[in-house]
């Protein structure tokens, strides 16, 4: 499907208007996003077609506010008159809705005014047929399998393709149009011992771009070692306090667990163990984070968030110090400050482009400082507690003796408090690859409780 924006943006802009002129006719203000999109998913499993999923959504969704009172509504049907009705109807029931001092549109001066391209729609992504997504799966699973005659079996492998666009208004003369594309291949091969036990993992890359996606080989191929790594896995490791090398893989897991408790709805809500320590030490010195919503092609970049608040690098943890909050308009009332352009719509809160700078050991240094202990791969199930910060997954990876990776394990156990994990951060790898949307390098804790059988 090829998408006309020009058009699309003028037959939103039309709808738009007469949305806005109705709204403040009923006296509300309203905040509103239309938006178009092709999917498609194409899978395969030892080199024949399984599955192909097509969809093409459009949508629309309004939020209208009267004074401190807010609802909102959605619709994937765009004629004018539906839309109008709809807001007839949301006229109807916000006196229904109870007051809150921190409910209201954001402040026009945070409001999107432009900005630079950010290069995240490629138009070779639009013209990826069913056919060439097909090849390029088989491709990637045919790599895997012939890795290794120990990879006997497939799950097999994917690729997902999403494009389109979106655009916010709003009655303070917000007019924001987005368009955006991303392609994602993965691959998850079966592995098999003498014994017959079997051992499945994956890969995959995700790009804005066409030519940023990694060849469907090498994807492949990566697949299968991770699967292979784990042949003869067990968890006969004995329970104790022991150094863990979080890799990069994992380390984002518990990026994401640290977002979401400085998340501004958590923080106002009291509902998250780093409540109150805005400023404070919450990691150790060798952490930064920052939230980069503005790099060219980021898999998760944005100019504005969802409430049409334009976007901003921020850096949130400076070397152990946390420095802000990421909130939404809402949150941000709550807490007495100002939007961060972190809306996600709903009242949560999102991340960008989060990453851990990277740093300046290698693997094998970080190994050679770890000495005994735990280097986990993969996580299996979790447990997490953002009011207390206590963490307790199972984890796959290698049993690691005199800086060298031993044995695979698996059904192994790791747990912890994150506020103590961050701090006790002695070792941050050179490691960081920009491959989720939310990405670490490699991080070193110097003690956690490992448990095995």
């Amino acid at each position: 499907m090829s998408f006309d924006f020009e058009r699309l943006q003028k037959e939103w802009k039309g709808l738009a208007d007469a949305v806005l002129q109705r709204s403040s006719a009923l006296g509300l203000e309203a905040s509103m996003a239309f938006s178009a999109q092709d999917d498609l998913t194409v899978k395969v499993r030892l080199g024949k077609l399984e599955e192909i999923r097509q969809s093409a959504p459009v949508g629309f969704s309004i939020r209208v506010y009267k004074g401190k009172r807010s609802v909102s509504s959605s619709t994937s049907h765009l004629e004018r008159e539906r839309l109008l009705s709809l807001v007839e109807r949301l006229s109807a029931t916000v006196d229904l809705v109870d007051e809150d001092p921190a409910t209201g549109m954001p402040e026009r001066e945070l409001l999107y005014a432009g900005g630079p391209d950010l290069d995240l729609y490629d138009p070779k992504v639009t013209d990826v047929s069913a056919q060439l997504a097909r090849e390029m799966a088989i491709r990637g699973e045919a790599a895997a399998m012939a890795a290794d005659p120990r990879i006997k079996n497939s799950s097999g492998a994917d690729v997902g393709l999403a494009r389109g666009g979106v655009m916010r208004f709003n009655t303070l003369g917000l007019a924001a149009f987005r368009p955006g594309s991303a392609i994602t291949l993965s691959v998850s091969p079966v592995a098999e011992d003498d014994a017959g036990n079997k051992y499945s993992d994956g890969w995959f890359c995700s790009a804005r771009h066409l030519g940023d996606l990694e060849e469907a080989e090498a994807i492949g191929r990566v697949a299968a070692r991770r699967c292979l790594d784990q042949i003869g896995a067990d968890n006969k490791v004995t329970t104790g306090r022991y150094p863990v090398l979080f890799s990069p893989e994992t380390a984002m897991g518990l990026l994401t667990h640290l977002f979401e408790c400085i998340s501004g709805d958590r923080i106002y809500k009291g509902a998250s163990f780093l409540a109150g320590k805005e400023g404070e030490s919450v990691a150790s010195n060798q952490v930064t984070i920052v939230d980069d919503p503005l790099r060219q092609r980021g898999l998760a970049s944005a100019p504005f968030d969802n409430e049409g608040v334009a976007t901003a690098t921020r850096t949130l943890v400076d070397r152990g110090i946390l420095k802000l909050y990421p909130c939404d308009t809402f949150a941000a009332r709550k807490l007495n400050r100002a939007s961060t352009g972190h809306s996600a719509g709903g009242g949560a809160i999102r991340s960008y482009n989060l990453s851990v700078a990277n740093g300046t050991q290698s693997r094998e240094a970080l190994l050679a400082q770890l000495g005994t202990g735990l280097l986990v791969n993969s996580f299996v199930g979790f447990s997490f507690n953002h009011a207390t910060g206590d963490f307790s997954r199972g984890v796959r990876g290698f049993w690691v003796e005199s800086g060298k990776p031993g044995k695979p394990v698996q059904e192994v156990t790791v747990s912890g408090n994150l506020g103590t994990m961050l701090k006790d951060v002695i070792g941050v790898g050179n490691d960081l690859e920009l491959r989720y949307g939310t990405d670490s390098p490699s991080l070193l804790i110097r003690e956690m409780v490992v448990s095995g059988s």
